[in-house]
């Protein structure tokens, strides 16, 4: 049976924009590599799955392919930077750690259907009775507080598999959300924070092998400058670029280093020093840091596409 979540695909989306399907997650009745998933993202390593970047083994290594330039790898350091015409053709990651992407990555991981992104709450409201079915849950927050009437608020804590599996969420966010939907354009756009940062990497490192520059969009806090986001930028954008040669980062990027190297494995102390993690802590949500701090603690890739967000799938090793 076609996902719950194609029907806002459908009611939505011009013809030349429903080119592709996504993939529901397992828990979902018909689990299936859809064509979509197989034109983006190859075989990158232990993660694979097929297509575009598929010429890369179980370690990356180019199974004889030319050598390709360095890569550009940039960092764009708050949402309202994020301009069409310099992220057309590449492969984004929208990255806010506290705490949209770190709850879509704990949702998806927990067997979430799809997440889809909204502006407003209104708006949310809107498209979830759109969907015309039961299997719908509203979530999203307005300066950190849930809003009212929503099923769930932003916290990744409230993201269980008893509350979310099989689920449908149409999500608002101040910050991340507003960053996502300001992605048109691009060629890819997956979901990064620490939680899931390894194997977005490898899906990175992957793009860029095959010819893809990256921009790395952190969605700031009310459009401002969020240390705990461009800290996560470094450590990603050192990680995609480990090896030399094979990634040019621009001077945001290069920035974004140094506050990774600041911080290195201390997220408790990165947060404690940032605006937003202090604004988290004196209004209740402080166990929320601990979540987003988990590195690597939910393994998927969410991939936005079609207005909706889905949880890549991928081969197991």
């Amino acid at each position: 049976s076609e996902s719950r979540c194609s029907d806002f695909r459908a009611q939505n989306l011009s013809p030349s924009a429903v080119r592709h399907a996504r993939t529901p997650h397992p828990a979902a009745s018909t689990t299936r590599r859809t064509p979509n998933a197989a034109r983006l993202y190859g075989a990158y390593g232990a993660y694979g799955a097929y297509g575009t970047y598929g010429t890369y083994g179980a370690c990356g290594a180019c199974r004889g392919q030319p050598k390709l330039p360095a890569m550009r790898l940039d960092v764009v350091l708050t949402s309202n930077e994020l301009n069409p015409a310099e992220i057309a053709g590449k492969v984004v990651a929208v990255i806010d750690v506290l705490r949209a992407s770190t709850s879509i990555a704990v949702a998806l991981h927990h067997g979430a259907r799809c997440v889809i992104p909204a502006a407003t709450p209104e708006e949310a409201v809107a498209q979830a009775k759109a969907l015309e079915h039961d299997a719908v849950l509203l979530a999203g927050e307005r300066r950190m507080q849930p809003v009212p009437g929503f099923d769930l608020g932003n916290s990744p804590r409230e993201f269980t598999a008893a509350a979310v599996a099989g689920k449908t969420l149409v999500m608002t966010t101040t910050n991340g959300t507003a960053a996502l939907l300001a992605t048109a354009g691009a060629r890819d756009v997956v979901v990064a924070s620490y939680v899931n940062l390894t194997v977005v990497v490898a899906l990175l490192r992957a793009a860029t092998r095959s010819g893809a520059d990256v921009v790395l969009a952190c969605a700031g806090s009310e459009r401002h400058f969020s240390l705990e986001d461009a800290a996560c930028a470094g450590r990603i954008a050192k990680l995609v670029a480990a090896r030399p040669g094979t990634v040019e980062l621009g001077d945001a990027a290069k920035a974004s280093l140094l506050i990774d190297r600041q911080y290195a494995a201390n997220l408790a102390r990165l947060f404690a020093d940032s605006t937003h993690g202090k604004a988290l802590i004196e209004a209740g949500f402080a166990g929320d840091l601990d979540v987003c701090a988990a590195l690597d603690a939910y393994p998927v890739v969410p991939v936005y596409h079609d207005r909706q967000i889905t949880r890549l799938a991928l081969r197991e090793q």
